[in-house]
């Protein structure tokens, strides 16, 4: 019985340091192994941000040469300078379908002052673009300074196209003849970067936003573009760029306005004052962290029982055999001298168990052999010997 009892005490003192042990080895393993793939996960995100910022700049960028080389030919400037010539305007005319024609992006090209005088679509030649306040707001915005203006993405007035907005101002003797303006299709950008998915994220989103204003450049969801953005971490972006101007690409974690916690990672543009972003929930970014966790748990939990199993089986064995060698040293403390045999089993084994059923056999035929010696020497003393 006593046996029974060490053997618990000894399976619950084992069993406790297993588990104990296991829960520190999953604690110590899985944060190690979590952070690491956290980090991995977030440099993938800036190194995704940083080339698809990439994508955005040259893809800019060209179409800004294109402009600029459509505003520098001589048929614009020549229509600039006597807007009523009709044969200036067809010239003109020719000129911005061809070059649109070639270039093969532009949603429109066209020559403007209160009016437009070319376009790449025939239809559109004779509309007013603007007028009053708005016609007096747009030319102090394209007045500013003496090259081109990039308006960003918006919904061209004409198709409903999202479009890439940018204007050169033509000069002649200090003074402003007109207006060169260019719709280049955004989709061509949004396709390009909506094909490159994030790998391991195929829910996340771009975003970029106007870094001076606030006002969405492009979004998925098209009735927040043009819109002054009130989403929480775009906030928070924008503030840090005004506070810092860091153009390296960095990451933010924060809860949206519905309490979901999202992940960001955005890059400033500093030359258009734009920023860059790709977002998605955390519980989709950090899902490898969980996944982690959870197949450290269950290795640390096939590993914890597998020890407490061998442990129990090994004491089970052991105990049998120790209460056998306790039954055999109780038959012998009531001068039982058959109890080795109980033991026989255990014979020429090296360790303690055997070398305890050698020794209580020894004891038996010693204990037999001065029995039988006092049995005789009082068998002679009764025979008056």
């Amino acid at each position: 019985m006593q046996t029974k009892k060490l053997a618990v005490r000894i399976g619950i003192i084992t069993t406790a340091i297993t588990l104990g042990g296991m829960f520190l080895l999953w604690g110590i393993v899985s944060v190690n192994a979590a952070a690491m793939v956290r980090d991995d996960i977030t440099n993938q995100m800036i190194d995704g941000v940083e080339s698809r910022a990439a994508i955005l700049n040259k893809y800019v960028t060209t179409a800004e040469e294109y402009m600029t080389a459509f505003s520098l030919g001589r048929e614009v400037r020549e229509l600039l300078m006597d807007p009523d010539d009709p044969l200036l305007a067809a010239k003109a005319q020719e000129y911005t379908e061809d070059f649109a024609e070639i270039k093969g992006v532009f949603e429109g090209l066209y020559i403007t002052d209160t009016h437009v005088l070319t376009h790449s679509e025939r239809d559109a030649v004779g509309m007013t673009t603007r007028q009053g306040e708005s016609l007096k707001n747009f030319q102090d915005t394209i007045l500013a300074r003496e090259e081109l203006t990039n308006l960003g993405i918006m919904k061209s007035p004409g198709t409903g196209s999202m479009i890439l907005s940018m204007y050169y101002p033509i000069y002649e003797g200090g003074q402003c003849l007109g207006f060169v303006g260019a719709g280049v299709y955004a989709r061509h950008l949004t396709d390009a970067l909506l094909n490159l998915n994030m790998r391991g994220l195929p829910e996340s989103e771009y975003i970029f936003l106007n870094a001076e204003t606030g006002v969405c450049l492009y979004h998925e969801d098209e009735a927040l573009l043009n819109t002054v953005t009130e989403d929480t971490g775009c906030l928070e972006i924008i503030q840090r760029i005004r506070e810092e101007g860091d153009t390296q690409a960095d990451t933010l974690t924060y809860r949206d306005e519905n309490g979901v916690k999202q992940v960001v990672a955005y890059k400033y543009l500093q030359d258009r004052s734009w920023v860059f972003m790709i977002r998605d929930r955390a519980s989709q970014v950090y899902s490898a962290v969980t996944t982690v966790r959870i197949v450290v748990g269950i290795l640390c939990g096939i590993v914890a029982v597998a020890i407490i199993m061998i442990t129990l089986l090994m004491l089970r064995r052991e105990g049998r055999e120790l209460i056998a060698v306790e039954s055999a040293i109780g038959h012998l403390r009531d001068l039982n001298l058959s109890a080795d045999r109980e033991l026989e089993v255990f014979y020429g084994r090296s360790d303690e168990i055997g070398m305890i059923a050698e020794t209580t056999h020894e004891v038996c035929i010693i204990l037999r052999k001065t029995i039988d010696d006092v049995g005789r020497v009082l068998g002679e003393i009764a025979a008056g010997n």
